[in-house]
């Protein structure tokens, strides 16, 4: 199921929860490739892959509501 999902997000940002050695840990990236890992590259522009059995849930992350909240100026009080 997460190899069908991540096959259509690819070039999409996405948000990975996966587990490493007992840690819940969390990735955002852009999905590069799905292949029994996916290949997620991280806002630094480093390449992460994850073991797609690892893979706890995957959210897709709205672009739309992402570019409004970096064009919208921070408010300081």
């Amino acid at each position: 199921m997460a190899t069908d999902l991540l096959e259509n997000q690819v070039g999409k940002p996405v948000k990975v929860t996966y587990s490493d050695d007992g840690e819940i840990r969390v990735l955002r990236g852009t999905v590069v490739r799905c292949f029994g890992f996916v290949e997620l590259e991280l806002p630094d522009g480093h390449h992460f892959l994850v073991n797609l059995a690892k893979i706890d849930r995957i959210l897709e992350i709205d672009e739309d509501r992402l570019s409004r909240r970096r064009d919208q100026p921070t408010v300081i009080d």
